[in-house]
């Protein structure tokens, strides 16, 4: 006979304080876009397009920063990038 604890916690809190602390989606702010985004919208492909943004981080003319979207069903930080106001 398998041993069940009637007077086990509720541990709903922890789920909901979890909740709390990440967060929901933000709003990305214009200028911001992902690899896909800028792939799409010049016309070369995600592949090519990572390297040069990562050519562009390397000598100083593209930011990087992460931004928690929704990415199918779940919530993830995910890199966006524009290039270095002057």
């Amino acid at each position: 006979m398998a041993h069940t604890n009637k007077n086990k916690n509720d541990l709903g809190w922890l789920s909901q304080l979890r909740e709390e602390f990440s967060g929901g989606a933000v709003t990305v702010p214009d200028g911001w876009l992902t690899v896909k985004q800028l792939a799409k919208e010049s016309g070369m492909s995600e592949v090519h397009t990572r390297r040069v943004v990562a050519k562009g981080i390397e000598n100083g003319t593209v930011e990087a920063k992460k931004f928690k979207i929704e990415t199918g069903l779940r919530l993830m930080p995910v890199p966006h990038y524009r290039e270095k106001k002057k």
